[in-house]
């Protein structure tokens, strides 16, 4: 595992949404990637990995984003999803909000935002 350079991690952002998006999976999974032939590969998109993941819990610290951070991040992915199916009407609990503060999973946490996706976000 290692982190990707600013201008992998442009290319790379898309493809691993769409390697999401092509397995159905939602809120939070864990996909295995490597780089060759200049070009991105997904090996497995794992739906149902599980928590805490050591693996998951490294790829965060690259983003900055610790256990706890990430473990309130994908109930807050599932949670932004929920609310823009009109299936929760509450805002986001500010004591969770709170942990994410000064994060990525932090975005669209408001009552008004409307959902934009997972952890794959990270």
């Amino acid at each position: 595992m290692s982190p990707l350079e600013p201008e992998q991690m442009e290319h790379f952002v898309p493809f691993a949404q769409s390697a999401f998006e092509s397995a159905g999976v939602r809120d939070y999974a864990r996909g295995d990637f490597f780089f060759a032939d200049g070009k991105f590969w997904a090996i497995e998109i794992n739906g149902q990995p599980m928590i805490p993941d050591r693996w998951f819990e490294e790829a965060a610290g690259f983003a900055g984003i610790s256990e706890a951070q990430y473990l309130v991040g994908i109930v807050a992915a599932g949670y932004r999803r929920l609310r823009a199916q009109g299936k929760l009407t509450s805002a986001f609990p500010a004591g969770a909000r709170a942990l994410l503060e000064r994060t990525r999973l932090a975005e669209d946490l408001s009552a008004e935002t409307p959902h934009k996706g997972g952890l794959q976000d990270v």
